[in-house]
This record gives C-alpha cells, structure tokens and sequence, in this order.
C-alpha cells in the first residue's frame, strides 16, 4: 500500500511539476518575445482598424508573438470597451487569436522526432531543452545589446516549455496505458464528455495552448486515439474563452458582447465540426470508423488543432456579419453605457499595448492643453468671458486626464518592461506633469482675461500685436510637440528647444518695448501688469514644451535619469546646423517682421 502511495506522489509531483515548468516557460518565452517585438507591438495594434480580412491576421501575428489566445482576446474586448474597435473588427482578431494560438503545438510535435541518427536526436526536445537554456544563458549574460538579453529569454522560456513536456511526459508514461485508453475510449464514445473535460481543463489553466501542450503530453504514453482526441480539442477552443469572459465581468455592454462575441464564435465551430464529424463523415467517408480509431501522437494532435481553428475561420468569416447582429441582439432594448477611458486594465496583459494606449491620452492632453491655449488667446485679446469659462472646464478634464494616466503608468511599472519600455514609461510620467503645466498657464491667462473684463482695461495697439504674434509662435512650438510626441522623432523634438529660444527672446524684447509704452503712457499700469503676466505665461508654456521636447530627446539617448534642465546646459546641443537653422527660420517668420513695426 504503501509503495502505491509512494508511486501517486513521485508520479504527481512529477506531472504537476512538469506543468508548472511547462507554464513558466510559456510565460517567459511570451514575455521576452513581446519585448524583443518592442514597441512594434502598438503598430501592429493600430492596423486592427483596417478590414476583417486584416484583423485575421493581426490577430494571428499577435498572438504568436504574446503565444496566448486568451490574452489577445482580452485586449480586444479592451478595444472594444473603449470603441477604439467595433464589434465586427474584434471578430476578425478573435479568428485569428484562434489560428494563432496553435503554434505551440507545432512546435512541440518535436518530441516525435525520431532519435535514430545524431542530427534527428539533436532535435529531440530532452537534448534540444539543454541547447536552447545554455544559448539563452549565453545571450543573457554575454550580450550588450537589451534585444539580444531578451532574446536569451525567448531561448530559455523555450528550453522550459521542453523540460516541462519531458517531465510531463515521463510522468504520465509511469500510469498504465489502460487507464488512459479507459478514459479516452469514454471520451470517443461519448464525444459531450471529452468537450467537457476538455473546456473544464483548459478553464481551470486559462491557456489553450498548454491545454493542448498536456494533451499532446498523453499521447506520448500511445494512449490516446483521434477519435478520444478530438472532443477534447474542440471543448479546449471553448475553455479558453473563460479568461475573456472573467475580464468582461462589471464592464461596459460593449465588452460584454465582445467575450459573448468569442464564445459564440468557438461554440458555432465546435458544433460545426460535432456536425461534420459524427454526423457527415460517418456516412460518406469509408472506413471512418477504423480512421478514429487510430492512435495519434503529438504531431497528429498539432495538426488537428491548426485544421479546426483555419477551417471554422474560413467557414465564419463570410457570416461575421450576421453573427455580430446575434450578438447585438442578445441586448439590443439595453440601456447603452458610456464607453471606458482607454486606459483599459485589459492591456497590461502587454506592456507595449498599454503603453500605446498610453501614448494616445498624452496626445489627448497635449490637444486639450493646445485648444486651452487657443482659448486663452479669444477670452484675452477679445475679452470672451465664454472662452474663459471654458479654459476653466478643460483643465478640469486635463487635471483627471493627468492622475488616471499617472495611476495608470505605475501600473504599467509594476509589469516586467524591457529598459526601453522602462524608459518610455519614465519619459511618459514627466511629459504629462508638463503638459499639465501648460493647461495651468492657460487657466492663468482665463484669470487675466476676467480681470481685463470686470475693469474694462485694454492693451496698446503695439502691446495687442505683440501678443498675437506670440501666440502664433506659441501654436508652431506646440504643434512641433505634438509632432514629436506622435512620431517619437529625435529629430522632430531637438526642433522645438531652439523654437523655445526664440520665444525667451519675445519675452525680454516686448517687456522693454512695454516699458518704453509705459513711460510714453500709451498704456494704463493695470494692462501693463496684465501685458507681463500674459508673456511670462506664454515664455513658460514654452518652457514645458521645451522638456517635453528633451523628455523625447532624452528616452532614445543611453541617460537612465531625466533632467531636462541639466541635459540643456550641454552646449553642443546648441552648436549643430540643424539648431542654428530651426532658430534662424523661427526668428524671421515670428520675430523679426514684428521688431522692425512701431507702434
């Protein structure tokens, strides 16, 4: 009794062990591709707005790049919440998340790689895993480059996934084989059952792929037949929506049709095939019967996987619009709710993601911090009380844009980032607290407009000019930010601090010209005062895009800290054709024209 005992736990240990390093190394080989992709990763993402045809793909690439159906499902229902995605483009990316997702098996069919001469057996995953780690090791600590470190990752995360097959593997090989033909022949007889346990499985992991890396585990043993096989993959496809669905759990309606949308895709392909193979086969294919009786192994097990997710794909995809008008009817009399920021959690499952989304609220910020600007300029030189109030209500909006995309950013810190993502995540946090400065100018300029307003007060006809003409400098400076905030272009940003100069010379020219219409009073004191808070405002928004600017500068250069203030004093940034061009042109389209006028 006790040798049976005995036996349960080694073969446990070994089993469950074999899964945890099966997991791991999924995860670390998932990671340290997306990371090795970089911030590639968003553009791939942002081509999910094109055709259905392309969302098929996108979603297969990401999917093999991240090796997780369930995640990539996440993101979309993600994209849909914050109607970044409609609901039909969703379904092309959740096709392909489908055909992505099987590559895990292919590779994993190594393991029947025959072991006859050396080059097959160097493939075997049981010499190949110690290749794979010692190569990963290898670039981990010997490579300078980070995307080589990461690829070290890939290699070793792979070298994993082997080790945790083999143990797996021998684990399973130490049951006897009429346990396993035992639960698999109920499986072949009672094809509901196999679904079953397959959905429960894969559930309860919330992977597909290691779902499937289990069973491909069993059919070493030769245990297992295609027809105790295949149940098991088609509940496998729906287990996996579990994750998407857990995710939509409290969210908007939109994402809520968007995991039903997953669920309702892998049902009606589980039931087309029940359909084909119970029902048609049997009857039109000779010797079908002997055919689901024959035993599979790892290879058997991969291509079937990749044949159902492409054939329910190419059976779907011309019905897509029809099945995302079920899915919208299942709620068509709710109430609609209002769509989510799209600082979505969901996109944490890949920091590049989150980051990009990231990237789209900074934009935000900076195009309501420009309209503020704007605005700034209506409620001043022509007194709209209107637009004063309105400056007021947008940095209401930029204020909460700035603490959710703060709170979100440490989040994303939180994550395992590659130095770059690191860096980017960084130079994000500093850019909004500028971009938040430049929306307070602008609500300092809203008070100045209501003073201006309640005491009637005006400024000279030179001091109005003057003014305007820093505005229009002040709407290029900020259109080259968000230029170079867009492109994340090195080249763009290095623009904008010799733009900035230009301003600082605006300022310490019209307060002396200001003076001047002081002492020749062509100017009351109290629009005087309210003429220098207006420029010392503008020189300081320009300031903020200035560090903005060196925050770009700055996340592309090997510098771990930012300090754009430090990072200014080096002269030879200033002693470059292009800055010296960028100063000479900006000069004589804003200030030179306007110095030579009198008033």
């Amino acid at each position: 009794m006790s040798n049976l005992i005995g036996f349960i736990i080694i073969t446990a240990i070994q089993v469950i062990g074999g899964l945890c390093l099966f997991l791991f190394g999924m995860n670390m080989m998932g990671d340290s591709l997306e990371k090795t992709a970089g911030l590639k990763m968003q553009s791939i993402i942002e081509s999910l707005t094109g055709n259905i045809l392309k969302g098929v793909v996108v979603g297969a690439l990401v999917t093999a790049v991240i090796q997780s159906s369930s995640a990539t499902t996440v993101m979309v229902v993600g994209f849909v919440s914050a109607g970044i995605m409609t609901l039909k483009q969703a379904a092309g990316v959740i096709m392909g998340a489908n055909i992505g997702t099987t590559i895990t098996a292919h590779i994993l069919r190594l393991n029947d790689v025959s072991s006859e001469n050396f080059l097959l057996a160097f493939f075997k995953p049981d010499n190949l895993m110690f290749v794979l780690i010692i190569i990963g090791m290898l670039l981990l600590y010997l490579a300078k480059s980070n995307t080589k470190k990461e690829s070290g990752g890939i290699f070793i995360g792979l070298g994993l996934i082997f080790a945790g097959m083999m143990f797996m593997s021998d684990g399973l090989g130490n049951i006897d084989k009429s346990v396993f033909e035992t639960l698999f022949a109920f499986c072949a007889n009672l094809p509901l059952l196999g679904i079953l346990i397959g959905t429960v499985v894969t559930a309860t992991i919330q992977s597909s792929s290691a779902s499937v890396g289990i069973l491909q585990a069993v059919a070493s043993t030769g245990a297992i037949t295609l027809g105790g096989a295949i149940p098991i993959i088609l509940g496998q496809n729906i287990g996996t929506c579990v994750t998407a669905i857990l995710s939509s759990v409290g969210a908007t309606k939109p994402a809520k049709k968007a995991s039903v949308l997953h669920l309702v895709f892998n049902l009606l392909g589980t039931a087309i095939f029940i359909v084909a193979l119970y029902g048609i086969c049997p009857l039109f294919v000779n010797g079908w019967h002997a055919l689901m009786q024959r035993g599979v192994n790892s290879g058997t097990i991969a291509n079937f996987h990749t044949i159902f997710n492409v054939t329910t794909t190419l059976i779907l995809l011309p019905f897509t619009g029809l099945i995302v008008k079920l899915v919208n009817g299942f709620s068509k009399n709710a109430k609609q709710e209002p769509t989510t920021p799209k600082l979505d959690d969901r996109f944490l499952y890949s920091p590049a993601v989150a980051l990009g989304q990231s990237k789209s609220m900074v934009l935000s910020m900076l195009e309501l911090a420009k309209k503020n600007i704007i605005l700034s300029e209506e409620a001043v030189l022509h007194k709209n009380k209107e637009a004063a109030d309105e400056i007021k209500r947008i940095e209401k909006s930029v204020d909460t844009l700035e603490s959710e995309l703060s709170s979100y950013l440490v989040k994303i810190t939180d994550k395992n980032l590659s130095e770059s993502e690191n860096k980017l995540t960084m130079g994000y946090m500093h850019m909004i607290s500028d971009i938040e400065r430049i929306s307070d100018h602008a609500s300092n300029m809203s008070d100045i407009a209501k003073t201006m307003i309640s005491s009637n007060d005006k400024f000279s006809k030179g001091g109005r000019r003057e003014l305007s003409n820093m505005f229009l400098a002040i709407y290029e400076l900020l259109d080259t930010t968000m230029e170079a905030v867009c492109t994340n272009d090195t080249k763009i940003a290095s623009q904008i601090e010799p733009k900035e100069q230009v301003i600082d010379l605006f300022k310490a020219t019209f307060k002396l010209k200001h003076l001047d219409r002081l002492a020749k009073k062509k100017c009351s004191v109290e629009s005087g005062v309210c003429f220098l808070e207006m420029i010392n405002n503008l020189e300081r928004v320009a300031d903020h895009c200035s560090n903005v600017g060196v925050t770009i500068l700055q996340i592309h250069s090997s510098e771990k800290l930012f300090n754009p203030h430090e990072y200014l004093k080096i002269e030879s940034i200033r002693q470059t054709e292009e800055y010296s061009r960028t100063y000479n042109e900006f000069m004589q389209k804003y200030y030179n024209p306007l110095i030579k006028e009198n008033d």
